[in-house]
């Protein structure tokens, strides 16, 4: 079953080497899989608080089917452009290195270590999610605050599994692959966020006007 190796994976029992030789498309397809379990569940979450929004009327119906709709399609979408491109950094990155690793074995594998995480932790905390949201606001935003917690302990054990791939697919030695698989892209994603920012902060004082600063 599906779930089980998903969970293998999550728990480590079935570890990223024994992964290798999954195809491009196998693994893509899981991810996918994956994606729509998450995005409909993240969806009827969505779609409750905004049925039960006083400021939507009788437009939450409507809007609510809108937003499970959207979030049903938009998540697939986003994780298979978001592997496809991420993944193809992570091995030029490991091929830099002297990775020996293909792109499809690569991104492959990859693609089934994150379809592991998306449907079973991430659906579970968008579950979680679902019945916070009957709670009303409070409670969702109270519950979000905890899920955000777990999200970024699951995903720096993600990253080290991210790593342990990178080394068996590609043959590198552990140092390598941390460089190549996460210290280096954690680093890109950091100067990436700082730069936004400072476009925001440069974009949001020239609409300021001189007088007020």
């Amino acid at each position: 079953m599906l779930f089980n190796e998903w969970m293998e994976i999550v728990l480590y029992k079935k570890k990223p080497a024994e992964l290798v030789g999954i195809t491009l498309g196998e693994g893509i397809k899981q991810l996918l899989i994956a994606s729509v379990i998450y995005g409909i569940i993240f969806g009827i979450a969505a779609a409750i608080l905004a049925y039960i929004d006083p400021n939507f009327g009788t437009e939450a119906p409507l809007f609510a089917i809108i937003t499970l709709v959207l979030s049903a399609v938009a998540v697939p979408i986003i994780s298979l452009l978001g592997m496809l491109l991420g993944g193809g950094i992570l091995h030029l990155l490991c091929m830099a290195f002297g990775g020996k690793g293909t792109y499809d074995g690569f991104v492959g594998v990859l693609a089934e270590i994150l379809a592991a995480f998306t449907g079973t932790i991430f659906a579970l905390l968008a579950l979680i999610q679902v019945f916070a949201a009957l709670g009303g606001d409070t409670a969702f935003q109270l519950v979000g605050e905890i899920t955000s917690i777990i999200s970024i302990i699951t995903f720096l054990w993600g990253l080290a599994l991210y790593v342990l791939a990178a080394k068996a697919v590609h043959k590198l030695s552990l140092g390598k692959a941390i460089a190549a698989a996460a210290v280096i892209p954690v680093l890109i994603l950091i100067i990436f966020v700082i730069l936004m920012l400072a476009l925001i902060i440069a974009v949001i004082a020239s609409m300021v006007p001189e007088a007020v600063i």
